[in-house]
């Protein structure tokens, strides 16, 4: 099966917005771009002075006018729009699972009138299998900045590295690669004796982190040499500096760890804060 790009749409502004981003990456990659509208009709629908039928041709209408405004914008990429029947989280995620990249609006329509939520492209990130954009604002609004990744050395994923070398270098931009730590006390207590350092300075942590960070970038440099890569160690909170780091980025890159839980997946605190605040494209990429 040939992997395509996905963009869930439900006719609002900000669907909409995805889905111009969505064909220009589309494009960049050289795959074929796939409209998904998902929707149900239950006990639960709250539109009940439009009928089924009437709803299914409205949709229908949308997805054919949206494909046919971006094949005039793109005359090379290959569009397919479809709907499709079932829970909107559950639907997207499926589609995350088949493609190379899903992409969502930051916000839908709403409970009343549409299906994709902010809770439901909260949910589709929080479990899909693969990677998720979630798009806010106009794409003639996005700076043509560098891409900026968010990086755990300690905790590198071959997925996420992948993913956000290979934006670089499908938009020619420069790689920024933020880690962001916090120096631990070195005092000893007073009980113990004469307080003093009792292990590695702040300069001689961030030294180690400077060569782990760089030991794990190494291999995706010479994978990538066309990629420009600024390495970043900056001291405070990870929600505040990556937020800060996404202005006049074009896109920035976070991971997600699957892990089993209790309750169903969740999201991380910093990725979720981001979701939410982050003013330019946010790709949450899984990995174990």
């Amino acid at each position: 099966m040939v992997r395509s790009i996905t963009v869930g749409l439900d006719g609002s502004a900000e669907s909409l917005a995805a889905a111009d981003w969505a064909a220009g990456e589309a494009r960049r990659r050289r795959l074929p771009l796939r409209l998904l509208a998902a929707w149900t009709a239950d006990a639960h629908d709250l539109t009940p002075y439009v009928d089924a039928a009437a709803r299914r041709e409205r949709c229908d209408a949308m997805l054919s006018a949206t494909a046919e405004r971006l094949a005039r914008a793109h005359p090379e990429l290959e569009v397919v729009g479809r709907r499709q029947t079932g829970v909107p989280s559950v639907v997207l995620r499926a589609a995350a699972a088949e493609g190379a990249l899903l992409v969502v609006g930051s916000r839908g329509l709403g409970a009343v009138r549409g299906v994709l939520l902010g809770s439901v492209s909260q949910a589709t990130v929080a479990g899909a299998s693969g990677p998720v954009t979630v798009v806010r604002g106009e794409p003639g609004d996005i700076p043509a900045g560098p891409v900026v990744l968010g990086l755990d050395p300690d905790q590198p994923a071959d997925e996420l590295l992948e993913f956000a070398f290979d934006a670089a270098a499908t938009h020619g931009a420069e790689l920024r690669v933020v880690h962001v730590w916090n120096p631990a006390p070195t005092v000893a207590p007073v009980a113990v004796g004469v307080p003093g350092p009792v292990g590695p300075t702040a300069q001689e942590l961030a030294g180690e982190l400077r060569g782990s960070l760089a030991a794990t970038l190494r291999p995706w440099r010479a994978k990538y040499p066309e990629v420009t890569v600024r390495a970043e160690l900056p001291v405070g909170r990870a929600t505040r500096v990556l937020r800060e780091a996404a202005d006049g980025a074009r896109l920035v890159v976070v991971g997600r760890r699957e892990r089993p839980v209790p309750l169903g997946p969740r999201l991380g605190r910093v990725t979720h804060s981001l979701l939410h605040h982050c003013p330019v494209p946010l790709t949450v990429v899984p990995h174990r």
